[in-house]
């Protein structure tokens, strides 16, 4: 892959960055490999139109308001409802502190989402893709939980989990109903430097068995990660027990939760593309722009150095 690098003009002066988009207020432009792609920015609310793969969406919040119930906004649920029969997860049982369009996790909170079968992504026999997704601000990156499906009492309740480890690597992986016969995949590098920031994180899995199947994303770019493999890995079993966003229920020697804020947590049934991963990144940033360099004006433009492809 090329590096590419982009030259503005501002104020007649020329301004250069590496970087691998430029975010403008009433469009955007993409330069992938060279080609140059072009689509409007999201107004404020989300047009669910714009939310990739979001007919196969299974979970998506808003986190909009202080409601105790929490509505969850994905085409799974948002169907359910319109057909007059709503699922257990159809809505979120909140038991978290509020901040703003966001939700606040303190450390010792948690977002309860009733058990589905649509939350899960195993038989058994075989896997099923899927992808996770959130945005997420953390006072504190060593063990962020992100969101899980597990419980506190059983550990071959495990099926999927999202969370940084105690190193501050974002990290994805799947169980065997043991805790000990697993895949999963860690980021190379720590993610400490993210601390007090809004950044978009994502997991895809393909559901092929391999902890190479594992893909991770930073603000819609892939990072890269290291595979493991524990014990004998078949598939994720389809377990009775909630999912949970902001905490891990299984862990030693206690249950450990995260510290900071998390907002538009997004489940799918499918593996989002590494294109259509960028694409949610884009077209959710409105809502907390990351690292952005205001250069004023009607338009501001904004520049993300330093995110560019890497150099072959």
């Amino acid at each position: 892959m090329k590096r590419i690098i982009i030259a503005l003009m501002l104020m007649g002066a020329i301004v250069a960055a590496e970087s691998t988009y430029l975010r403008v207020t009433d469009g955007v432009i993409v330069v992938t490999d060279g080609v140059i792609q072009t689509g409007a920015a999201t107004p404020a609310g989300t047009d669910y139109a714009n939310i990739p793969q979001y007919a196969n969406s299974v979970l998506l919040c808003e986190f909009t308001n202080s409601a105790a119930t929490i509505a969850d906004n994905s085409y799974y649920g948002l169907q359910a409802i319109a057909n007059g029969s709503p699922p257990a997860a159809s809505t979120w049982a909140n038991t978290t502190g509020v901040y703003s369009a966001y939700r606040d996790f303190d450390g010792g909170d948690k977002v309860v989402i009733e058990d589905n079968n649509n939350l899960s992504f195993g038989n058994a026999s075989a896997d099923s893709p899927f992808t996770l997704s959130a945005w997420c601000n953390m006072n504190d990156a060593t063990k962020f939980r992100i969101m899980c499906k597990a419980t506190d009492t059983d550990a071959g309740t495990l099926e999927w989990v999202f969370i940084n480890d105690a190193n501050d690597k974002l990290g994805v992986g799947c169980y065997d109903h043991t805790a000990t016969d697993y895949i999963l995949a860690t980021a190379t590098d720590a993610i400490t430097s993210d601390e007090n920031t809004w950044h978009c994180y994502t997991a895809t899995y393909n559901g092929s068995g391999l902890a190479s199947g594992f893909n991770l994303y930073r603000d819609g770019i892939d990072l890269a990660n290291t595979g493991a493999t524990g014990g004998s890995y078949t598939a994720m079993h389809n377990t009775p027990v909630d999912a949970t966003i902001g905490a891990f229920l299984v862990d030693s020697p206690a249950v450990t939760y995260a510290n900071g804020s998390i907002d538009m947590p997004m489940i799918w049934s499918v593996e989002l593309s590494s294109n259509e991963v960028f694409r949610l990144f884009r077209n959710t940033n409105w809502q907390n722009p990351t690292n952005g360099y205001d250069i004023g004006g009607a338009s501001p433009i904004y520049i993300n150095p330093g995110k560019g492809f890497a150099a072959p």
